[in-house]
């Protein structure tokens, strides 16, 4: 058989970490390249939820779908597939890596996607439903994809396969700075916000981002406080689940650096009266989770919680 020319579209099944990790600097520069690229597309994220839920997902199999131009990588899907169920119900899940695992752990991936540059968009969605059609499953679940996906969209996507919403995400446009967001909400909200200001001046609230030598506290303080106003509800909390605390706890040691990810802290004197933690791209900070102390009049500011909306 000849080799492909460098305009053939090729896609092939990646079934193992190591030659996933092989192609994760091309798989970086592809998400690089896409504007619509979520964070939780990127390699760290996604290979390091595989190592740390993989081993305890039923039968798990990585499935990575990747389409080639040549020797050029242009599209990528990150699926894999795994035993959902006990015997005699067992079927064989096929979905996202970074979704499926157990509800009071999971990550929450969002913006779940094919990765691709727009120009390649139709070409790699084809692609990569042919090669789903030939794996071997029993239901296929593609969790929080974008309305706008090529994937949707492709002709060759299964007739049978049904779209359900699961929400919108709110979308804080600060473009042209904070006053001019103000101004673009309601006029309750916005005096609301005012009294916020003012209500934080007063007492002298500031906000401070961690920097990389604070990682490890900073972490821990989001942690305690998160934790701390669920359990006041007789709650868990999802830092109560280990291998949740693990896979954040790499993302931030990954990312935080190069200031990827943003943990940041309501101070009123050197006392923490919320936390916030995101990841950011390009101009965006999509927001994560968060903690908050309860009011008490230790700090004097009354509505803490009210800071991170």
């Amino acid at each position: 058989m000849s080799a492909p020319s460098s305009g053939d579209v090729v896609a092939r099944v990646i079934d193992n970490l190591d030659e996933w990790h092989a192609i994760a600097a091309e798989w970086q520069d592809l998400c690089s390249a896409c504007s619509a690229c979520s964070p939780t597309l990127e390699p760290v994220w996604l290979q390091t939820w595989w190592t740390v839920y993989g081993p305890s997902l039923r039968d798990a199999k990585l499935q990575i779908i990747v389409v080639s131009r040549g020797d050029r990588l242009i599209g990528a899907l990150p699926l894999y597939v795994h035993v959902s169920a006990a015997r005699p119900l067992a079927v064989r899940r096929l979905g996202f890596v970074a979704t499926g695992e157990a509800e009071h752990e999971e990550v929450c991936s969002d913006y779940m996607d094919l990765i691709c540059r727009p120009e390649d968009a139709s070409e790699c969605a084809d692609a990569a439903w042919d090669v789903i059609g030939r794996l071997t499953w029993d239901y296929l679940e593609l969790l929080d994809v974008p309305s706008t996906s090529r994937l949707i969209e492709s002709s060759r996507r299964p007739m049978r396969l049904e779209c359900e919403s699961r929400g919108q995400c709110p979308v804080a446009d600060l473009s042209d700075g904070f006053e001019a967001y103000l101004q673009r909400l309601s006029a309750n909200t916005r005096q609301q916000a005012r009294r916020l200001i003012r209500e934080g001046e007063r007492v002298g609230a500031r906000f401070h981002l961690a920097a990389p030598q604070d990682i490890d506290q900073e972490f821990a303080t989001l942690m305690e406080l998160h934790q701390a106003r669920w359990t006041e509800d007789g709650q868990p909390g999802v830092f109560s689940a280990p291998k949740f605390v693990q896979f954040h706890r790499a993302i931030v040691h990954e990312w935080l650096p190069s200031r990827r990810v943003a943990i940041g802290a309501l101070l009123v004197g050197t006392t923490s009266v919320a936390s916030v933690y995101g990841f950011v791209k390009d101009q965006w900070f999509q927001f994560y989770q968060s903690g908050v102390r309860s009011s008490d009049s230790t700090t004097g500011l009354k509505s803490p919680a009210l800071w991170l909306i």
